[in-house]
């Protein structure tokens, strides 16, 4: 096959999964705003989950290695909770312009 040949396959490929696409355009951006939201969500739980944890032992008057057991529970918490937080925050850049185009098509 030529490289010629080999391209206008893969383009006929792509305008398949494009055509597809388009046909649920609107319900696509919507799931990909909810699932964003959620990895928002996670990253606020994760971070309350670490924070209850120090919480307890400490409220409890619990005994040292306990209270050192809830810092590491808080602290990979946290660490992923920063790590969700900014993955939210680039796939809420990158697709807020495709939530915005969508804005403007609607209001045409």
């Amino acid at each position: 096959m030529t490289k010629k040949e080999d391209i206008d396959e893969k383009l006929g490929k792509w305008n398949e999964i494009f055509d597809e696409l388009t046909l649920d355009a609107k319900s696509l951006i919507k799931d990909i705003r909810d699932m964003i939201s959620y990895i928002a969500f996670c990253a606020m739980l994760m971070l309350m989950i670490g924070v209850a944890a120090i919480s307890i032992a400490v409220l409890r008057q619990m005994e040292a290695k306990y209270i050192a057991t809830s810092i590491i529970v808080f602290s990979i918490m946290a660490g992923n909770a920063y790590l969700l937080i900014r993955k939210w925050l680039d796939f809420r850049i990158r697709y807020n312009r495709l939530y915005s185009l969508q804005n403007k098509i609607e209001s045409e």
